[in-house]
């Protein structure tokens, strides 16, 4: 099976030997290829919706995984007890649903070791709850698939956290790829910077609203050129 770069990445961020449950497991691609591969002794496909949930069952039976990865209908976490998996892995939707979601299943996060995510949009949303959840960033990952950016997270549970007074800017383009002058990061950063530029140059007119939309892109904008001098530090 050949897997696109944003899931090679998920499954490269992986700690071996853990027990995921994958959540909005759709295809059921990530599970499978965790056994299949020898990483994850066993793990949890799970679905909100039937159709793709039964789509990732008959291609868990064709890789002969039945016996390992176990199916299920569930919203977020709802369907998994605490103790069942130590991981969780959550990908392909948006940050502000994916930090609800573990938000909700917050009981059953606390016995977990890691988490391992991939928000395509917002992943500050997600950045900033993981203290509050008890994980902290460990490796990130970004790659750059079909002119779309994504990036990857492991956050590993952290009894220690102490709590930083200005994050701002590692929870909107991630700690670790900051910290590894990442160069995915910095395509995403010339090219949104760019597309901010375009914008504000075709904004005319007067009044509020216009004058609201500019503060608000030269705000980014500003964001995003503090993150460049983290490359030339």
């Amino acid at each position: 099976m050949v897997l696109s770069d944003r899931l090679e990445m998920i499954l490269s961020l992986v700690p071996a030997g853990c027990i995921p449950a994958d959540i909005g497991t759709d295809h059921g691609f990530v599970p499978v290829e965790l056994v299949r591969r020898g990483l994850c002794p066993s793990a949890f496909a799970m679905d909100v919706r039937k159709g793709p949930l039964a789509r990732a069952t008959e291609h868990i039976r064709m890789a002969g995984l039945t016996e390992k990865i176990e199916v299920r209908l569930s919203d977020g976490f709802a369907a998994l007890q605490k103790g069942e998996a130590n991981a969780a892995i959550i990908a392909g939707m948006g940050g502000g649903l994916m930090a609800r979601i573990l938000l909700n299943g917050s009981e059953v996060t606390e016995g977990f070791t890691y988490l391992i995510l991939s928000p395509h949009s917002e992943a500050f949303r997600v950045r900033q709850i993981l203290p509050e959840l008890g994980f902290s960033i460990e490796e990130e990952k970004m790659v750059r698939e079909d002119g779309k950016f994504y990036p990857g997270i492991l956050a590993v549970r952290n009894k220690d956290i102490i709590p930083e007074p200005d994050r701002f800017l590692e929870d909107r383009f991630g700690p670790v790829l900051l910290r590894k002058k990442d160069l995915i990061l910095k395509e995403y950063l010339v090219w949104q910077d760019g597309i901010i530029e375009g914008i504000l140059s075709g904004l005319s007119g007067e009044g509020e609203n216009v004058a609201l939309r500019r503060d608000e892109l030269e705000t980014e904008r500003a964001c995003i050129r503090k993150a460049f001098t983290r490359y030339y530090a």
